[in-house]
C-alpha cells in the first residue's frame, strides 16, 4: 500500500514538473514573439521595459509554481492573489508598450512612443517595488500572526447558502433597490453579492464532499452559470473579469485544477463582449432594452454576438480582442498624466485620498455625506472630458493615482505600502490551511483586490465595508458553543 502511494505521487510530482516546463516554455516563446512582433514605430528602450515589465509581473507566479511543485500544494497558500496581480500588472501598463502602434489610440490623448519612456521605467521600478515589499521586508513582521479563526457547521452552512441566494436573487431580479432612496442603493448593492457568497459556500462544500449529486448538478449547472449570466447582462467587462477571478479563487482554494479547457471559453467570451459591448450598452443602459431582465439582457448579448461572428467570423473576435487591449491599456493615460503633473497641473498631495476615512460608512447611515465623483474630477482636470460631461466617469489607476498625489516618490513608497497591506490580508485570510469560511471571506476581498485600474479609495473603501457585512453573515454558519458541547456529550 505504501509502495503504491509513493509511486503515485512520484508520477504527480513527474506530471506537476513537465507541465510546468512546457508552460514556462510557452510563456517564453511569447513573449520573444511579442518583443520580435513589435510594430516599427516602437522604440528599442520601450520594448525592453515592456517585456521587463511583463517579466517582473510573471515573478510571483513563477514562485507560485515552484512551490506547487515542491510541497504539491500542501504548504502553499490556498488563494493566488499575487500571482494574478502581477499578471495584471504585466497586461494593463507593460504588454501595451509591445502591441500598441499609436499611442493615442486607446484614448485619443496627445503621446507618442517617445513620451512612454519614463512610465514604463517608473512602472517597472513600482511593481519592483511592491514584490520586493510583498516577499521580503513585510513577511518578517506577518509570518508570527494567527489566522482568522472561523469554522462553520455543514448543515448550517447549506441553509445559509441557500438563503443567501435566494435573497441575493430576488434583490438583484427584481430591482428591489429602486423602490428605496438613492442613499440606500448602495446597501442593496451590498446585498444583492449574497447570490455569490452563497455561491461559493456551495462550491468549498462541494470540494469537500459535502453536496449530494443532485445538489451538485444543482450547482454546475444552475447557480454557477446563472452567477456568469449576471457578469454578461450588467455591460460592464470588468464585472465579467472579476467573476472569473472570483470563480478562479474559489476553485483554487477548493483544490480544483485549472484546466484549459475552462479558461479558453471564459477568454473567449470576454473578448466577444468587448466586439459589442457598445451596442450592447446603448441598448439595455439608454435603448429599448433598459427594463430587460438579466436573462432577457443575456439573450440579447448571446444574439449580438452570433450575428457578429456571422457576418464577420474570425473578424469579429480579433476586433474584440484589439477592443479588449484598447481597453486594459494603462500606459498612454499614465504617460499622458506624467507629462501634465507637475508641469502644468500641481501634485494632488494626498487629494484623491480624502474620501478614505468615511468609505467605511454606509450612506444610509450618513445620507449627507459627501458625495466623491473622483472619475469625473479626475477627467474634468486633466481635460479627458468634455466640460459639459457631467456623467462620464473615468478609471483613475491606482498607480496613476500614486504619481498624480506625490510623484516618483509616491508610487515607489505608495507600491511598498501596497506590499505591506497584502502581506498582512496573506497572514489573516491566506495561510495554509485556513478554514473555508476564511477562504471565503478572503476570496471575496482578494477578487475587489484585483480592481487596479480604479483609485485607491474605490477599492480599499468597499471592502472595508464587504469584510464587515460578509464577516457578520459568515458567523451564522458558525455553531455555538452550547451546540458544540452538546455534540460532545
Amino acid at each position: 500500500m505504501n509502495t503504491d502511494i509513493r509511486q503515485s505521487e512520484a508520477i504527480r510530482t513527474r506530471q506537476i514538473r513537465r507541465q510546468t516546463i512546457l508552460g514556462w516554455a510557452g510563456v517564453a516563446v511569447l513573449l520573444i514573439y511579442l518583443y520580435s512582433n513589435a510594430p516599427q514605430e516602437v522604440l528599442l528602450v520601450n520594448k525592453l521595459l515592456g517585456v521587463g515589465i511583463l517579466v517582473t509581473g510573471l515573478i510571483p507566479l513563477l514562485i507560485y509554481t515552484r512551490q506547487l511543485r515542491i510541497s504539491e500544494g500542501r504548504e502553499l497558500e490556498p488563494l493566488p492573489l499575487i500571482p494574478v496581480l502581477g499578471l495584471l500588472y504585466g497586461l494593463y501598463l507593460g504588454l501595451p508598450a509591445l502591441i500598441e502602434e499609436d499611442p493615442q489610440a486607446s484614448l485619443l490623448l496627445p503621446i507618442t512612443h517617445g513620451q512612454l519612456t519614463k512610465p514604463l521605467e517608473l512602472t517597472l521600478l513600482g511593481v519592483g517595488s511592491f514584490l520586493v515589499s510583498f516577499y521580503l521586508f513585510s513577511h518578517f513582521f506577518t509570518r508570527r500572526m494567527k489566522p482568522l479563526q472561523l469554522r462553520w457547521d455543514v448543515d448550517v452552512a447549506k441553509r445559509l447558502a441557500i438563503i443567501l441566494l435566494v435573497s441575493g436573487f430576488f434583490i438583484d431580479s427584481l430591482k428591489i433597490a429602486d423602490f428605496f432612496p438613492q442613499a440606500f442603493r448602495s446597501v442593496f448593492g451590498l446585498l444583492s453579492s449574497f447570490y455569490d457568497l452563497g455561491m461559493g459556500i456551495f462550491v468549498l462544500l462541494a470540494a469537500r464532499n459535502k453536496l449530494t449529486s443532485a445538489q451538485r448538478k444543482i450547482l454546475w449547472f444552475g447557480i454557477v452559470p446563472y452567477f456568469f449570466l449576471i457578469q454578461v447582462s450588467t455591460g460592464l467587462v470588468s464585472n465579467l473579469v472579476y467573476g472569473f477571478v472570483f470563480i478562479f479563487l474559489l476553485f483554487t482554494a477548493a483544490g480544483y485544477t485549472i484546466r484549459w479547457r475552462w479558461i479558453v471559453p471564459g477568454l473567449l467570451l470576454t473578448i466577444l463582449l468587448h466586439s459589442n459591448v457598445l451596442e450592447f450598452r446603448s441598448l439595455t443602459w439608454y435603448g429599448e432594452h433598459r427594463g430587460a431582465s438579466r436573462i432577457e439582457r443575456a439573450q440579447l448579448f448571446f444574439r449580438l454576438t452570433w450575428e457578429s461572428l456571422e457576418s464577420g467570423g474570425v473578424k469579429a473576435v480579433g476586433e474584440g480582442a484589439d477592443n479588449m487591449i484598447k481597453r486594459i491599456g494603462q500606459l498612454s493615460l499614465f504617460a499622458y498624466v506624467m507629462e501634465l503633473t507637475p508641469s502644468v497641473i500641481p501634485y494632488w498631495d494626498g487629494g484623491s485620498y480624502y474620501a478614505l476615512p468615511t468609505t467605511w460608512i454606509p450612506r444610509a447611515l450618513w445620507p449627507d455625506k459627501p458625495e466623491k465623483r473622483l472619475g469625473q474630477e479626475f477627467g474634468h482636470i486633466y481635460g479627458i472630458l468634455d466640460q459639459e460631461d457631467r456623467i462620464t466617469s473615468v478609471n483613475f489607476p491606482q498607480i496613476i493615482e500614486m504619481y498624480a498625489n506625490f510623484g516618483t516618490a509616491g508610487v515607489l513608497v505608495g507600491m511598498a505600502i501596497l506590499g505591506v497591506m497584502l502581506r498582512f490580508l496573506y497572514a489573516k485570510l491566506n495561510q495554509p490551511g485556513v478554514s473555508d469560511p476564511v477562504l471565503l471571506l478572503g476570496a471575496f476581498i482578494f477578487k475587489d483586490l484585483t480592481n487596479i485600474e480604479s483609485d485607491f479609495t474605490l477599492v480599499f473603501g468597499a471592502i472595508l465595508q464587504t469584510v464587515v457585512v460578509l464577516y457578520i453573515v459568515l458567523r451564522l454558519a458558525i455553531p455555538s458553543k452550547s451546540a458544540l458541547l452538546s455534540r460532545n456529550v
